[in-house]
């Protein structure tokens, strides 16, 4: 039987949280590169990613403001859905033999995050102020 990827198994989420975690430890081996004001410092630089930056209070500075920012990044990779979770290509390639109860699974999941949307939607557009 095909295997189903899980919601967790998102490569962005998964990607996301390696980079987290790999910020927070400071383990560059697991992820090298940095995170987003590290990146950029390398490409302005045109600093390898397989090289370590010397310890200055700049690349600490760095390394400080790319772990706050990498906590929402964190945040927003986990609010919004796994897409590629909801894949049925496995299936379709034997033939849609697609289960119901994985099509009903996977229409729940899309009509919850769905609904979540338009109310938040809603809110933003009932806040907002409308000149008369």
């Amino acid at each position: 039987m095909p295997r189903v990827v899980s919601a967790s198994g998102s490569q962005f989420r998964e990607f996301i949280q390696r980079l987290f975690e790999a910020q927070l430890t400071g383990n560059t081996k697991e992820m090298p590169g940095g995170g987003p004001v590290e990146s950029l410092y390398r490409l302005i630089t045109q600093a390898s990613i397989t090289v370590d930056l010397e310890q200055t209070p700049l690349v600490t500075a760095m390394k400080t403001v790319d772990t706050f920012l990498l906590a929402p990044m964190r945040l927003a990779a986990s609010l919004f859905p796994s897409l590629s979770s909801l894949g049925t290509s496995d299936f379709v390639a034997g033939g849609f033999d697609i289960p119901l109860d994985l099509l009903a699974a996977h229409g729940c999941e899309t009509l919850g995050y769905l609904m979540a949307f338009f109310i938040a939607g809603m809110f933003c557009l009932k806040s907002r102020e409308v000149a008369s």
